[in-house]
């Protein structure tokens, strides 16, 4: 496969599942997840971007909604087709029960990688296996795990 060529705008999204662990939690909450991001290119191995994860599960009457705002840094190693990631910006979740709604908000993190499989000879689109870490200052400390298939365009 041809190594993709990184150049002005991109952007992306994928899903998969999440897994929620908190400060006091026994247990780890799993339900469906994603993430989107857009950015442009600084080179072949660095680009910038602005982009968000969220994670849902619903359990009878109640929901719960993680979410968060991140700049992400995404670098290539010797240019290839496989990436780290790291973001920071704002969380915010909300636990619904009943009529009941609980929110806050507090700073989150991104450390991720990911591989971009070529879909074309130019290496424009690709398919992308993704791993994502995304722990938060929220009032519980929610920390989310996140592994899904996403697709990319550069």
């Amino acid at each position: 496969a041809q190594e993709t060529t990184r150049q002005g705008l991109w952007g992306g999204f994928g899903f998969g599942a999440g897994s929620i662990g908190c400060d006091g939690c026994t247990d780890r909450t799993n339900g469906f997840s994603g993430y989107g991001v857009i950015g442009g290119t600084l080179s072949d191995i660095v680009r910038i971007g602005g982009g968000s994860t969220f994670f849902v599960k619903e359990e009878g009457n109640a929901t719960l909604n993680l979410g968060s705002g991140l700049f992400i840094l995404q670098l290539f190693p010797g240019a290839g087709d496989f990436y780290f990631q790291a973001g920071a910006g704002f969380g915010t979740a909300e636990l619904q029960v009943g009529s009941t709604t609980l929110k806050d908000e507090g700073a989150a993190f991104l450390i991720g990688a990911g591989y971009n499989v070529n879909l074309s000879q130019s290496g424009k689109v690709a398919l992308v296996p993704f791993v994502n870490w995304v722990p938060t200052s929220i009032g519980f400390s929610p920390e989310l795990f996140q592994l899904g298939l996403g697709v990319v365009w550069n």
